[in-house]
């Protein structure tokens, strides 16, 4: 290789690790809006920080919860994936 070709090359693959660094760096500064289930997380988290916790109360409320028996998964498959 040509050593004029050489340092263009290194200097084209300089420059473009400069823009994706800028590229990141930009994407990274945007912040999105927490989804319910997300917000959701965070409330458990901030009411038991202790995942025994959390775990042992999941324990008690969901026996509780009744489900129809339309509501089954394969109810909504497609008779294809059934």
């Amino acid at each position: 290789m040509h050593p004029e070709t050489a340092s263009t090359t290194e200097s084209v693959a300089e420059q473009k690790r400069a823009l994706l660094k800028r590229k990141l760096t930009k994407a990274a500064m945007v912040e999105f809006p927490l989804s319910h289930g997300q917000k959701a997380l965070w409330f458990l988290h901030t009411m038991t920080p202790d995942p025994a916790q959390l775990q042992d109360w999941v324990d008690e409320i969901i026996p509780s919860v009744t489900f129809p028996p339309t509501a089954g998964p394969t109810r909504r498959m497609a008779p294809a994936l059934r």
